[in-house]
């Protein structure tokens, strides 16, 4: 594997290193939502480019709602990642609120993706009769 070595060398041949599972965990949280971001600047350009007049949402404002929609999910997770983290082991309750704000974060993120989903399959329902 050519790569062996650098991954080593970033994690020090300890599999267990804190710092690359921190790493792990940030670009899992962070991955979706920036994929989420490029879906929704893809839907504004397809809009743009067939018909803007069929989409029930101006084309120029998907970026604007979805976006900011996106990253106040992204702001929930990451608040609860940081009272789970802050509580240690020895404070059960405030770890319990840390998860139950991530999951919200995580719901809520799922709740912005399916309106956005609903979006999107109503303009292209109306292009497909267009």
């Amino acid at each position: 594997f050519p790569f062996q070595g650098i991954l080593l060398a970033s994690t020090d041949g300890n599999p267990w290193n804190k710092h690359a599972f921190e790493t792990q965990i940030v670009a899992i949280i962070l991955g979706p939502t920036l994929i989420c971001i490029s879906i929704y600047l893809t839907l504004k350009h397809i809009c743009l480019s067939l018909n803007p007049a069929l989409s029930r949402i101006r084309p120029h404002r998907y970026p604007f709602i979805f976006v900011p929609l996106d990253v106040s999910c992204l702001f929930i997770q990451a608040i609860g990642g940081a009272l789970a983290a802050s509580a240690a082991l020895n404070n059960y309750e405030m770890v319990q609120h840390g998860n139950r704000c991530i999951i919200a974060g995580i719901v809520l993120q799922v709740v912005v993706l399916m309106f956005f989903g609903l979006s999107a399959l109503d303009y292209y329902i109306r292009v497909r009769r267009w």
